[in-house]
C-alpha cells in the first residue's frame, strides 16, 4: 500500500513539474510577441503584425501602401528595404505582475541618408522618382545598426507591441520618421 501511495505522489509531482515547465514567463511571452511582430513587419504582412500590435497601433498598420502593385518601383524598393533588415534581442525583462515592459533590440537596416548622396546627381538631372528607385539597388546601400527601445503592454492577457508603426519605420531605415 505504501508503495502505491508513494508511486501516486511521485507521478503527481512529475505531472506538476511538467505543467510548471510549460508555462512561459512574461519576459519570454513579451519577447515572442516582439519577435513575431518584427517578423511580420519585415515580411510586410500587416494583418499578422496587427495581431501583435497594441490597439492604438492597429490603424497605422494597413496593407494599403504595400503589396498593392509588386511592379511599382517604389513598393518593390520599400519591400526590399524591409526584407533586408535584421534584429536581435539585447536586454530587458518584465517583473512578475507587471503590465508593461521595455526591451532593447539591436536593429540593422539600410542607411537611407546614404541615398541622398547616391541619388543627388540623378535628382539634379531631372530623373523621375520611379527612374531613380528602379536604378537603386537596396543591397548596395550602407547598413546602420542602432539600439531601439521597444515597449510592450498587456492587452487581453497577451503582450502587445506599443507603437508598432514606429518599429516599421525603424526596420525600413526611416527611424527619423518614427514618432
Amino acid at each position: 500500500m505504501k508503495k502505491k501511495i508513494f508511486s501516486i505522489i511521485i507521478a503527481l509531482l512529475v505531472i506538476m513539474s511538467f505543467a510548471a515547465c510549460n508555462q512561459q514567463s512574461d519576459t519570454d511571452s513579451a519577447k515572442e510577441s516582439i519577435q513575431n511582430c518584427m517578423d511580420a513587419l519585415k515580411a510586410a504582412d500587416m494583418n499578422k503584425a496587427r495581431q501583435y500590435a497594441a490597439k492604438d497601433s492597429k490603424p497605422f498598420l494597413t496593407d494599403a501602401a504595400l503589396k498593392e502593385n509588386p511592379d511599382d518601383p517604389e513598393e518593390k524598393w520599400i519591400l526590399d528595404l524591409l526584407a533586408s533588415s535584421q534584429y536581435k534581442f539585447k536586454s530587458g525583462s518584465i517583473k512578475d505582475g507587471e503590465e508593461k515592459g521595455t526591451f532593447i533590440y539591436e536593429i540593422t537596416s539600410k542607411d537611407l541618408m546614404s541615398i541622398i548622396s547616391q541619388s543627388m546627381d540623378e535628382i539634379m538631372a531631372g530623373k523621375s522618382e520611379d527612374e531613380i528607385l528602379s536604378n537603386m539597388d537596396v543591397s548596395k546601400l550602407d547598413d546602420q545598426t542602432r539600439d531601439v527601445e521597444i515597449t510592450v503592454q498587456k492587452e487581453g492577457g497577451k503582450w502587445k507591441v506599443v507603437k508598432a508603426e514606429d518599429l516599421l519605420f525603424e526596420l525600413a531605415g526611416m527611424e527619423g520618421l518614427a514618432g
